[in-house]
């Protein structure tokens, strides 16, 4: 068995505290309500308006993926969450840089997402990327001093 790091405590340290839920890939969610229809409709309105204003590539249309993915978290429709989870990180790498703040903020919610759902490689490589990012902006904070 591998030893673990500190880092790789702090990193899987939510692993620890919770646990993974085997049965959230099995369970049946019906994803195509009325009401998650129609938050969908409306947020695809929402990105199409910010995207003729600030351009398709902007923190807005970022922001409005993001919240989305955490409805659809909220309704338990976490394969969707995921999706505009990586639509909103998409556009925060490009217009951001993968060291900021939301950037980060994106991966990590990626990252629980597959937790939640047992893909530990890819919770664990969403999560590796979400702390070498942090390290990096913690870094060249430091260094500026």
């Amino acid at each position: 068995m591998k030893s673990l790091t500190i880092s790789t405590l702090l990193l899987f340290g939510s692993l620890l505290l919770f646990p993974v839920s085997m049965n959230a890939q099995k369970e049946a969610i019906d994803c195509e309500t009325v009401e998650i229809q129609a938050a969908l409709q409306k947020s695809l309105e929402q990105i199409e308006k910010l995207s003729l204003k600030y351009g398709v590539v902007s923190p807005e249309v970022a922001n409005v993926y993001f919240r989305l993915a955490t409805y659809y978290c909220d309704k338990k429709c976490l394969r969707d969450a995921i999706r505009y989870h990586k639509k909103a990180l998409g556009i925060r790498e490009q217009c951001l840089g993968p060291c900021h703040s939301d950037t980060v903020e994106s991966y990590r919610e990626i990252g629980d997402l597959y937790r939640i759902l047992g893909d530990l490689d890819n919770a664990s490589r969403y999560h590796a990327k979400a702390m070498k990012a942090t390290q990096k902006a913690f870094c060249e904070v430091w260094e500026k001093r």
